[in-house]
């Protein structure tokens, strides 16, 4: 489990399965605490604002709680 409620693992399930995005998680001591996200080649502003969006739906299905 990650910080907040957070769970990681759940969270990159969502992402991918619900909007297919993916997101790599941080490795050693970041494991649980951060994490990526994965692109191919070129990436805009409406990329970006796009994962923003769907992160802002995912987080709280995932269990995150501010």
């Amino acid at each position: 489990m990650g910080t907040n409620g957070l769970d990681p693992k759940k969270l990159n399930q969502i992402m991918r399965e619900q909007y297919k995005i993916v997101l790599a998680g941080g490795q050693g001591p970041l494991e649980g605490k951060i994490f990526r996200i994965g692109h191919l080649g070129l990436v805009n502003v409406e990329d970006i604002k796009d994962i923003m969006e769907h992160l802002k739906l995912a987080l709280p299905q995932a269990g995150f709680v501010k």
